[in-house]
C-alpha cells in the first residue's frame, strides 16, 4: 500500500503485529516512504532499541499500555507539523544549494565554538587547490593569508570576538 502513490500523513507502526518484524518493518517503510513521519506503537519497552529507531528516522516510540488518546493525538500532530518543516528545511536547503552553484561564488564558514571550518569547493578551486587540498581548520585558512596580513587579521578578528567591533570586514591576501 505504502507503495503506492497514496497520500498519507503519517504511519502508525505497531512493531506487535503477526507480520511486523521489529526495526526491520520500520527499515523497511522508511525506506520505501522516507518522506512519511512514523510513530512506532510497541508492547516492547526497550529504550535503547527505541532510540535506535529515533535515529534512523522515527519521529517517535510509544508503548501502547501508556497510551492515552490526548497524548496519542499530540504525538501525531507534532510529528505530522516536524516533518513539514524538516521537508521545508531541506527544500530551502536544496535552492540555497543551487543558488550558490548557479552564482559560481566561492564561500566559507567559520563555526568558531568548534574550532571548524568549511571552504566551499568553489572557494578553494578560486585559490588554484582541489577540494581534498585544504582542510577544515582556521589555520588551514591563515597558513594561505600572506605573512604580511596574519597579525593584522588576527588582530581584528580578536577585537571582533572579544565585542569590540560588532561587525567583522577586513580584505587581506
Amino acid at each position: 500500500c505504502l507503495e503506492d502513490d497514496a497520500e498519507f500523513d503519517i504511519v502508525l507502526l505497531d512493531f506487535s503485529l503477526p507480520d511486523g518484524h521489529g526495526l526491520d518493518t520500520f527499515r523497511r517503510v522508511h525506506r520505501v516512504r522516507p518522506d512519511l513521519p512514523v510513530i512506532v506503537l510497541t508492547s516492547l519497552e526497550d529504550d535503547e532499541v527505541a532510540a535506535r529507531a529515533v535515529a534512523e528516522g522515527a519521529q517517535d516510540w510509544r508503548v501502547k499500555r501508556d497510551l492515552e488518546p490526548r497524548l496519542l493525538t499530540r504525538a501525531v500532530r507534532y510529528a505530522i507539523e516536524r516533518n513539514r518543516a524538516d521537508r521545508a528545511l531541506r527544500e530551502s536547503e536544496e535552492r540555497y544549494r543551487l543558488a550558490v552553484r548557479g552564482a559560481n561564488d566561492g564561500l566559507w564558514d567559520w563555526d568558531v565554538a568548534r574550532g571548524r571550518l568549511y571552504l566551499s569547493p568553489r572557494w578553494k578551486a578560486m585559490l588554484g587547490y582541489t577540494d581534498d587540498e585544504i582542510g577544515a581548520t582556521p589555520d588551514d585558512w591563515f597558513e594561505r593569508v600572506h605573512t604580511d596580513d596574519r597579525t593584522a587579521l588576527r588582530s581584528a578578528l580578536e577585537a571582533h570576538f572579544q565585542g569590540e567591533a560588532s561587525h567583522f570586514e577586513m580584505e587581506h591576501r
